[in-house]
């Protein structure tokens, strides 16, 4: 009903967004509501926070055992008042039948209590059976009272026994016992057994008066000793229970107050069972030792009142928790959600709205105070008071306001209605005079199930928003550099290509026509050597990268030391250049090492750099280079340039030399620098820097002196003797072993057929392809083709360039080193160990020959630091050892 009411309130746009969002809600709820079942048979896990989960909220159980009551209390007097005979029927003395008479007259009272008393829903079966224990022992006062009843005297003790009063207590101790370990049961069977053992025990003492024979007296009340003590056996385990449940569950959980309560109604149920029986032995004693037999019946009397105030009291207690527990526990409940709520809307960052919907189609609405973080606390102040606001009616068809933009600035009075009917958006708050912008927030919203109210909760983004605008702002940077670095990097490749296509041509000329003239031929080395150094150039820009990250790992290869420093093309010190002499430890015939000449000629030229900008200008700068032991030591000794002085007192203060390897670290003074006149520039302060991590890759050390006379830059790394090459120039691949080329290029065509040809390849094994577009594109076919037209014994060296450019109209590139893999993966098992696939390239960043390695056996690069020979030859000797090539007669070879 309140939601047709509020559906009619409601004009068609509104039941159109909130109100059927809402009812979809309710629906969903009531659905689960309905769906849940009381008394399921399997609970995994059980849960333990509702009244409905434990055993006495069933309603079949509450109605079996009212029903139980009666029926059995009326057969066991049945069977009392007409089994036993007409001889056993006696009336009560006048003291007794006054003792009678109160207790049930207390009875009564008590029973018309509980029938005008109201009961907390989900408790009402428990009342209801504690109702229906007091009604049997009133109905048992009654006819004690009215008529004379079966009494049995025990043979034993001679003690008078009113049978009556037996029934009552076997029914009654049944069912308060299972309504004892009932309370905080989950499950039938523990309840139900502690029950039996109650009831079963009571019944036997009912019987113990109608056994004469004294070792079955005995047996029988050792018996119901037995069972009755499963009082206290039940009561300590459900002390040790308590006490574990306290440290695995929070203090205002519901089962672990259910516990409490009936670990109290066990030791109430304990207490007045315990002093009945006392009574009952007290009396038993008396009666066989003292010989004991009063005229009036006070063992009688104590029974009646103690059966009273077990009813009064112990039901009473029983009935009356049962009920008002609930109410205490959802009271508690309720002030700590209370509590936490208030902290929430006090404490909380996010502001918290609560709009509700009037009779008039306005808005009241009432905000937290932590709405002044959003427009100040001028303006919060109304909204955390709480006021009406809105047009009339506020949610009309015609006023549905449009989704806000991110952009959109709204106040407070235009936020709340597009609360009501969109869920979730983010704008803008306008903000109180005197602030400058306004605060980016994100607003969501839930309309309640009746429609009537709506939540709504403002999260203050504007951080970050601005931290996403940064973020933005940075990628866009990244991915510029990124672009930019693509260029550069395609830049450099074209730049290495035209470089290595001028030395190939020197190289054919110095084959042609360098014997027929010496100074022809001194002429093509010294442009082979200047080239060589502009390639070298060129790539230590791609090298450098990798090394600032991080990233690069050295690359080896036998090398003259002296003519990569600059020396002669015979690699010996020239003794032209005055102003950079060279000296070297030995004096001559210095030996071949295995360094990363590359990285190495890198540091040097910057050491080099730094001692003439730094240095005396035009003075000398000295490099001696000592090899002793597999280390290789080089320093670059300058004079003393301006402010030398100041950087000896530097040296002397503190460690010059880490401050000089350090980032952006810059010892020199700005006007030294600029009182040099051809120093125009200041340095940044990160060569030191750079030089130290090109030392760090070689697993080497460099370090800087600053002296009275001079400075000396002195750099170490390991320097072991290079790849054998005796061997080297002794092997050749001649024998069994087919060679098969693929290259873009005319010019590097002709390189390719050298390089075969110098490793002793005859002509008709050779097959170079890649002149034309078809050839490049079916350069797998082609392979796989002429794999198999070579004996089925022999060996296949291909190499491959990596990028095979396509001529118009199709202007693609196609990897070399993907289609080196695709062809990997065609060839059987047996086949592809016959092949050696290397990828030609001038690009050896980390990553490019870390994909190369991947797809193909190997890596040849365009611009070697040893000759193409000797690294196809390790990587043949490595592939299939040392018995796949042949040996012959060592001869002089030139080129690369």
């Amino acid at each position: 009903p309140a939601r047709v009411c509020a559906a009619q309130r409601l004009s068609s746009a509104a039941r159109e967004a909130p109100y059927r969002r809402g009812r979809a809600h309710g629906i969903a709820r009531v659905s689960m509501r309905s769906g849940r079942e009381p008394f399921a048979k399997e609970r995994k896990p059980p849960r333990r926070d509702e009244e409905e989960d434990y055993v006495l909220h069933s309603p079949r159980l509450g109605l079996a055992l009212i029903l139980l009551m009666p029926v059995v209390l009326l057969l066991l007097d049945f069977f009392f008042f007409f089994g036993l005979g007409p001889e056993h029927l006696k009336s009560l003395g006048p003291a007794e039948s006054l003792v009678v008479l109160l207790a049930l007259t207390i009875q009564l009272m008590s029973l018309l209590q509980q029938a005008t008393r109201s009961v907390v829903g989900g408790m009402q079966w428990t009342s209801r059976i504690v109702f229906g224990v007091k009604m049997g022992a009133a109905w048992t006062n009654y006819l004690l009272y009215t008529r004379p009843t079966p009494f049995i005297d025990d043979p034993i003790t001679g003690r008078p026994n009113c049978m009556l009063r037996w029934s009552e207590w076997t029914v009654m101790a049944f069912i308060m016992a299972f309504l004892i370990d009932g309370t905080d049961s989950l499950e039938l069977w523990k309840p139900l057994r502690f029950a039996l053992f109650q009831g079963v025990s009571t019944f036997i003492g009912a019987c113990l008066p109608m056994v004469s024979t004294t070792w079955l007296w005995m047996l029988m009340l050792s018996t119901c000793v037995v069972l009755f003590c499963t009082v206290y056996t039940r009561l300590f385990d459900r002390y040790q229970e308590f006490q574990t449940l306290k440290t695995e569950v929070p203090s205002d959980s519901y089962h672990l107050c259910k516990l409490k309560l009936a670990m109290h109604l066990n030791m109430l149920s304990g207490f007045f069972w315990t002093l009945l029986v006392i009574l009952w032995g007290a009396d038993g004693i008396a009666r066989v030792f003292f010989s004991y037999s009063p005229a009036v019946d006070w063992c009688f009397i104590s029974d009646c009142l103690i059966d009273v105030a077990a009813k009064l009291y112990y039901a009473d207690i029983l009935d009356a928790d049962s009920q008002l527990f609930p109410v205490r526990f959802r009271l508690a409940r309720g002030q700590l959600a209370a509590s936490r709520m208030e902290a929430v809307w006090n404490d909380a960052t996010d502001c918290i709205i609560v709009s509700q919907r009037l009779a008039n189609g306005k808005l009241t609405t009432a905000a937290s105070p932590s709405l002044s973080l959003f427009v100040g606390e001028d303006e919060a102040v109304p909204w955390v008071g709480g006021l009406q606001h809105g047009s009339d009616p506020v949610l009309a068809q015609d006023s549905k306001p449009p989704l806000p933009l991110r952009t959109d600035v709204l106040t407070l009075d235009e936020l709340v209605p597009c609360a009501w009917w969109h869920s979730k958006f983010s704008c803008d708050i306008a903000q109180s005079e005197g602030k400058e912008t306004a605060r980016a927030c994100e607003i969501s919203a839930s309309v309640s199930d009746d429609a009537e109210g709506c939540v709504i909760v403002l999260r203050d983004v504007t951080d970050r928003n601005r931290l996403f605008e940064m973020e933005r702002e940075i990628l866009s940077a990244s991915i510029e550099r990124y672009k930019d670095e693509e260029a550069n990097r395609f830049t450099r490749h074209e730049v290495k290509n035209g470089v290595l296509a001028a030395i190939s041509q020197l190289d054919a000329l110095q084959m042609e026509h360098g014997n027929t003239s010496s100074t022809f031929d001194n002429i093509l080395r010294s442009m082979r050597i200047g080239l060589s150094q502009t390639l070298e150039t060129v790539l230590s820009q791609a090298m450098a990268r990798d090394v600032l990250h991080g990233n690069y790992k050295p690359r080896t290869s036998p090398c003259s030391i002296i003519q990569a420093l600059g020396g002669d093309a015979d690699g010996n010190c020239s003794a032209k250049n005055k102003r950079f002499p060279m000296k070297t430890t030995p004096a001559t015939g210095f030996p071949m090492i295995d360094v990363d000449r590359r990285l190495l000629t890198l540091v040097y030229r910057n050491a080099i750099s730094n001692a003439c900008r730094y240095g005396k200008p035009n003075g000398i700068v000295l490099t001696e280079i000592d090899l002793e032991d597999g280390i290789l030591t080089i320093r670059v000794i300058n004079e003393p340039g301006p402010d030398h002085d100041h950087l000896c007192e530097l040296s002397d203060k503190m460690r010059a030399s880490e401050q000089v390897f350090a980032k952006g670290v810059r010892l020199h003074k700005e006007d030294a620098l600029h009182d040099q006149n051809s120093m125009s520039a200041v340095s940044k302060g990160d060569g030191g820097w750079i030089m130290k991590k090109c030392m760090d890759c070689m697993n080497g050390s460099c370090s800087i002196r600053f002296e009275k006379s001079h400075t000396v830059f002195e750099m170490c790394c390991p320097a072991p003797e290079p790849f054998n090459d005796a061997f080297a120039d002794s092997a050749d691949l001649s024998h069994n072993v087919w060679a098969m080329g693929v290259e873009d290029s005319p010019q590097q065509r002709r390189i390719l057929l050298l390089i075969f040809k110098r490793l002793g390849i005859p002509d008709e094994r050779i097959i170079i392809i890649g002149g034309d577009d078809e050839e490049i594109k079916n350069m797998v076919s082609y392979a796989r083709d002429f794999f198999q037209s070579i004996p089925k014994d022999a060996s296949l060296l291909m190499v491959v360039d990596e990028n095979l450019d396509l001529g118009w109209p199709s202007e693609g590139t196609i990897s070399g080193s993907s289609s080196v893999k695709v062809l990997r993966e065609s060839l059987g098992a047996s086949e592809e160990k016959r092949l050696l696939a290397l990828v030609r390239s001038a690009n050896d960043s980390q990553s490019d020959v870390q994909s190369y390695l991947e797809r193909a056996h190997g890596f040849l690069n365009k611009a070697p630091g040893e000759p193409d020979r000797t690294t196809i030859l390790r990587a043949w000797v490595q592939r299939f050892g040392m018995t796949s090539v042949t040996l012959r007669r060592p001869e002089s070879d030139f080129g690369p």
